[in-house]
């Protein structure tokens, strides 16, 4: 399905809707995909959600199949060298996101939350999804009026699920291998073949909550293998790459950190949504960098908190599987994100 145009920008969103799984109330989870891997990627959770009494909603980001391409003018402003500029135009790729939220729940006719919890929707966003979603999540209050009054009785939760390093501002180590900052692989397209082997790897790490490099695996294992040949082609939309999205993960480091900390640290927006819960998910199999950067992000709350700086909690949880987990292992995943949402 394709959404009605969002905003005064027009932009559309292409979706697909499990539907409501039963007469009574249920809680509505919206799903954000990564960098390649469109919505299909989660396909298999589908047929599992009603189940849960979860309804799913698969939304595909701009420069994906059937949603509103990024625009030459904003290609420019992310490719802008000024950080303000670069932040402008995540900032409102994030608030389309938002904008989607807000006309959704308007004409679906999901519940709201209840008075016992029940009802409203969730974000999870996938991998290096949450470099837009925490854009929206951090900028909820430059919507509209009438969005935001509309998203204060539907907006529950907030789930970063096995997200990058680099979408929380931090700057990897150097010795921490990134498949799209290897300078001996010069092309895109390239980037792009290795990068399908190296995050759908599962990797055996020895001391993963440690948040120190010599606790993680760099090699993947032959056994699972790489997750990639078990995909279905029609998941992945790599020419996405060499569209503006390919751009969004080179912004500056400053970027990406300061929509993570605003999440956290603005009172304003906290008080402006008082009901939004925000939780990190990361997966015990996956590549080191996003193991890495999960710690990172824990220390980096707790030390905040620590100096009265925080207005809204982090949650952490931890769950089986590689970055793929909703792929390999779908029962247990919408299982536990069930318990999530």
């Amino acid at each position: 399905m394709i959404s009605e145009p969002v905003n005064d920008k027009a932009v559309q969103f292409f979706y697909e809707d499990s539907g409501a799984p039963h007469d009574g109330t249920y809680t509505t989870l919206l799903i954000i995909h990564g960098t390649s891997y469109h919505s299909a990627v989660f396909h298999r959770l589908l047929p599992l959600a009603p189940q849960h009494s979860l309804r799913l909603v698969l939304l595909n980001r701009r420069d994906y199949p059937g949603s509103t391409r990024i625009s030459p003018k904003e290609i420019v402003q992310i490719r802008s060298p000024r950080v303000d500029e670069q932040a402008a135009a995540l900032r409102g790729l994030g608030l389309d996101i938002a904008s989607f939220l807000a006309w959704y729940a308007r004409s679906s006719g999901i519940p709201k939350v209840g008075a016992d919890g029940s009802g409203g929707i969730s974000v999870l966003a996938w991998s290096s999804g949450n470099a837009q979603t925490s854009a929206a999540i951090a900028n909820l209050g430059l919507l509209e009026e009438d969005k935001k009054a509309l998203l204060r009785d539907y907006l529950r939760g907030y789930i970063i699920y096995d997200s990058p390093s680099y979408v929380f501002g931090f700057v990897q180590p150097p010795d921490l291998y990134n498949v799209f900052r290897d300078p001996s692989i010069p092309s895109m397209a390239q980037k792009a073949a290795v990068f399908n082997i190296w995050v759908t790897g599962y990797y055996q790490h020895p001391d993963p909550e440690s948040g120190c490099v010599a606790g993680l695996a760099t090699r993947s294992l032959d056994n699972p293998s790489p997750t990639y040949h078990r995909l279905d082609a029609a998941v992945s939309d790599p020419e996405a790459l060499q569209r503006g999205e390919g751009f969004v993960r080179y912004m500056g480091a400053e970027v990406f950190r300061e929509n993570f900390e605003r999440i956290f640290t603005d009172k304003r927006e906290a008080e402006g949504f008082p009901g939004l819960k925000v939780k990190l998910v990361w997966c015990r199999q996956t590549n080191p960098d996003i193991v890495w950067g999960a710690a990172q992000l824990r220390k980096k709350i707790e030390e905040m908190e620590m100096e009265g700086k925080t207005y809204r909690k982090l949650e952490v949880h931890s769950m089986n599987g590689n970055h793929f987990a909703h792929w390999d292992q779908p029962e247990d995943t919408i299982q536990f994100w069930s318990t999530l949402v």
